[in-house]
C-alpha cells in the first residue's frame, strides 16, 4: 500500500493502481467496520476472560472465556496448571448458559463453576475432569426461578454449601439480583 501512495505523492496525481487499491481497501474495511459498530461487547466476545479464580495454593487458575457470537452468551470453562497450557473443560450452551462464579475447595483439589446461577459443574483439579454436574436450584424454568448465592465448598471439595433465592431480573443480560432467600443448604458434590 505504501508504495502506491508514495508513487501518487511523487507523481502529483493518482493513477489507476491507486484507485484500484483504494477500492479494494474500501470494499473490505467498510463492511467490517459496519458489522463491528453494530455489535455489543458481548457479541464480540468481550471481555475475553470475564471470571477467573486462582486456587488457594496458587497452583491452578480456573477461568471462563467469552467467544464472539451474534446471540450471546457463548462461553467455555477452562483450567490451567502451572507450566501447562490451559485445558478447556467444557463448552457451555450457546445463548443459554453463562458462568459468573468460580469457587475452590480450601485444599485446592476441587473447583466448581456455577452456571446460570443454578447449576454446578465440579472439576477435579489434578485430572482436569468433571466429577459432577448438578442443579442446586430447581430446574423449573429458563432461567430458573431461584438462583444460588453464598456458594462455597468444604475444605476437601466433597460438599457445596449455598442458599437459594428468588431470582430478580432487574436489567437485561445475565446479572440477576437475589430476592427472598431460603436457609443454608449443604449438598454432596463428589465422593
Amino acid at each position: 500500500m505504501c508504495s502506491i501512495v508514495e508513487r501518487v505523492i511523487r507523481s502529483g496525481r493518482p493513477n489507476i493502481d491507486y484507485y484500484m487499491h483504494l477500492a479494494c481497501i474500501i470494499t473490505r474495511v467498510i463492511p467490517l467496520l459496519v458489522i463491528i459498530a453494530g455489535c455489543t461487547a458481548e457479541q464480540l466476545g468481550l471481555p475475553r476472560t470475564p471470571v477467573s479464580a486462582t486456587s488457594p495454593d496458587a497452583k491452578y487458575v480456573a477461568f471462563v472465556r467469552n467467544h464472539p457470537n451474534p446471540d450471546p452468551p457463548s462461553q467455555t470453562i477452562w483450567l490451567q496448571a502451572p507450566g501447562e497450557s490451559a485445558k478447556q473443560i467444557q463448552e457451555l450452551g450457546p445463548d443459554s448458559d453463562w458462568c459468573n462464579r468460580i469457587v475452590w475447595s480450601v485444599d485446592s483439589s476441587t473447583v466448581a463453576f456455577l452456571v446460570q446461577d443454578a447449576r454446578l459443574i465440579t472439576v477435579d483439579a489434578a485430572s482436569h475432569r468433571i466429577v459432577s454436574e448438578m442443579w442446586l436450584a430447581p430446574q423449573d424454568s429458563y432461567p430458573t426461578y431461584r438462583m444460588v448465592i453464598d456458594l462455597s465448598l468444604n475444605s476437601t471439595g466433597t460438599h457445596a454449601r449455598f442458599r437459594t433465592c428468588v431470582r430478580h431480573m432487574v436489567q437485561p443480560g445475565y446479572e440477576h439480583h437475589p430476592g427472598e432467600c431460603g436457609e443454608s443448604q449443604t449438598r454432596q458434590i463428589r465422593s
